[in-house]
């Protein structure tokens, strides 16, 4: 999937730029929706949002996903 390669390609870059203080960590976490005929354009937003707070809520640097009857989890270090 491509939003857990760009998740990857975050946490190796940070690694890979130098040493950083301890305090700090760069991490990414990504929502995504899925677009089906029927969704309006709010809905999406709005489960792409509920799906990056959760994965926030989940402990930052993870991927979730939302459709509009299950939560998935993708990945979440």
């Amino acid at each position: 999937m491509v939003a857990e390669r760009i998740r990857q390609r975050v946490e190796s870059a940070s690694r890979e730029a130098g040493p950083l203080p301890a305090h700090l960590r760069v991490t990414i976490s990504l929502g995504l929706a899925v677009l089906r005929a029927d969704t309006t354009p709010q809905a999406l937003i709005a489960r792409a949002d509920r799906a990056l707070y959760r994965a926030k809520a989940d402990g930052k640097n993870c991927v979730r996903s939302r459709t509009s009857l299950t939560m998935i989890v993708l990945r979440c270090r």
